[in-house]
């Protein structure tokens, strides 16, 4: 199995206010595996979907003044077996209880496709956030989102033209992601439709 390092330039909203944002570029580095065929050359063996979102209150319907930022990184297997991602938050003011990814293109609201924190692997109760840093690092299987929605039911994710995407498994959801038609939304207390927001970024 031979590594070699790929380096990514992505582009994220940052916000300074409320009614002030900029774009900037943030280089990631992702492993690239190649399965060496002795003697029949390189072929690749897999590469994983990578993406990410930077939610702000300047992008939550309505806009928010608020210094809440949360930064949801993920990969999924292309096999589209595992979903693993890290979310951080920072500036929290008021206290978060709940992330997740919605259907929704931007500027419109949408159903749960996937809840974030908690994440729906939790087997306990899982305390709220208060302080700012990495909340969750996990990893879910399909097995696991197609439990989910056994007991939730299946988000329609629908564009403004009137497109829709019924999200079942991780298939599903990354082309509603490819759709631009997922969402990151942070709930907190004071603000519990949703204090920040972000869409999905693939890289």
């Amino acid at each position: 199995m031979k590594l070699a390092a790929t380096t990514l330039l992505v582009t994220l909203l940052s916000v300074e206010s409320a009614d002030t944002y900029k774009l900037k570029t943030r280089t990631r580095n992702y492993e690239k595996r190649d399965l060496q065929m002795g003697g029949k050359g390189t072929t690749s063996c897999y590469q994983n979907i990578y993406g990410c979102v930077e939610a702000n209150g300047v992008q939550e319907m309505p806009p928010l003044n608020t210094t809440l930022v949360s930064e949801l990184d993920f990969a999924i297997m292309n096999s589209f077996s595992e979903f693993s991602y890290t979310m951080y938050l920072s500036g929290i003011v008021n206290t978060v209880f709940a992330a997740h990814l919605h259907c929704g293109a931007a500027g419109t609201n949408g159903p749960i496709a996937l809840p974030i924190w908690p994440p729906i692997t939790a087997n306990t109760t899982m305390q709220n956030v208060t302080m700012d840093g990495v909340v969750v690092q996990t990893t879910i299987t399909a097995a696991d989102y197609s439990l989910y929605f056994n007991e939730t039911g299946l988000p329609d994710c629908r564009d403004a033209t009137g497109n829709s995407i019924t999200v079942n498994n991780l298939v599903s959801l990354y082309t509603a992601m490819k759709m631009d038609l997922i969402y990151l939304n942070v709930h907190t207390f004071v603000n519990k439709p949703g204090e920040a927001r972000g869409q999905v970024f693939l890289n």
